[in-house]
């Protein structure tokens, strides 16, 4: 974008509605970063979490990747006292992430 196109996105923005979400962003994190959100997600309707419920999503990816890391045939009660779940959960994680993986405690 040349300076002019910029000084005329910025003045557009600013006379915008506060609440317009793309004109928040780009007040945020600049027009450039947000050329580029545009480009990859433009047109489409987007789910976007929170920061706290994103970082928690993060850390449950984190948790389950772990969990199947770990998992072998009778260890679920283990891996569910270590993560404070329930067997059955660490038995559903694991069966979730690795589809063709027989999953039992026997």
């Amino acid at each position: 974008m040349t300076e002019n196109e910029v000084a005329e996105i910025k003045g557009l923005i600013a006379a915008l509605d506060p609440d317009n979400c793309a004109a928040l962003i780009a007040m945020e994190v600049g027009l450039g970063k947000l050329k580029c959100l545009l480009d990859l997600i433009g047109g489409g309707q987007v789910y976007l979490p929170t920061f706290e419920n994103f970082i928690d999503d993060l850390r449950r990816m984190h948790r389950d990747a772990e969990i199947c890391r770990r998992y072998t045939r009778g260890n679920a009660h283990e891996l569910a006292a270590e993560f404070g779940l329930k067997p059955r959960r660490v038995r559903q994680i694991v069966a979730a992430q690795k589809p063709s993986r027989e999953v039992s405690d026997a």
